[in-house]
């Protein structure tokens, strides 16, 4: 929904598969579903300046977090608790524990 939105105000949206880090340099990324884990990809791919808002989650509710690049590195900050349904293939991956 969020994607569709956005190419009606003329922004241009891309899409990302799981397996595929998005190419060129990005002023935001914004998922539209919760990770378990950022990918590193997602983050060496915002330019300076460049804002990632995601859900990182590990079960039921987890928190929305913006991430910032800068010159010194990159940093986040939580914004809210949320849960929005995973992102195919960005869940945590089962592990047997005993």
């Amino acid at each position: 929904y969020a994607a569709e939105v956005l190419r009606q105000i003329g922004l241009e949206v891309v899409e990302a598969e799981p397996d595929a880090a998005p190419s060129g340099e990005f002023d935001v990324i914004v998922t539209e579903g919760s990770v378990a884990e950022v990918p590193q990809a997602w983050l060496s791919a915002l330019a300076t300046g460049g804002r990632l808002g995601v859900v990182e989650r590990s079960g039921a509710a987890g928190h929305a977090r913006i991430y910032l690049s800068t010159d010194d590195g990159i940093g986040a900050r939580t914004a809210f608790d949320a849960a929005p349904p995973w992102l195919d293939g960005f869940g945590r991956k089962p592990v047997f524990a005993f």
